[in-house]
């Protein structure tokens, strides 16, 4: 009965380790670059945006396109999200 045991503890063990083994390693999410393109804006605007991550900013030309780390893009991303809600809340408010 032991030996049985035994060897079950010894089968899992193994596959256990396998499973260690073949995990891959995390991803640094900064070194995933991604395109942005941000559209020019008017001529009273600045022709540049800053985005800013984690104490660290960057300096984003509007009419280019760039490439950023994937979480730059992502604050960017929200932001803009954020900016459309607004507007549709004041055009809403607005309207009534």
């Amino acid at each position: 009965m032991a030996t049985k045991k035994t060897e079950i503890m010894n089968e899992v063990t193994e596959e256990t380790s396998a499973a260690v083994e073949t995990q891959e390693q995390p991803v640094d999410p900064m070194k995933q670059m991604v395109p942005l393109y941000i559209p020019r804006g008017a001529k009273n605007e600045e022709n540049f945006e800053l985005i800013s991550l984690n104490g660290k900013v960057w300096k984003i030309m509007k009419g280019t396109q760039v490439q950023v780390p994937r979480p730059v893009y992502d604050v960017w991303a929200e932001s803009e999200r954020m900016k459309n809600r607004q507007r549709n809340y004041e055009d809403q408010v607005s309207a009534r």
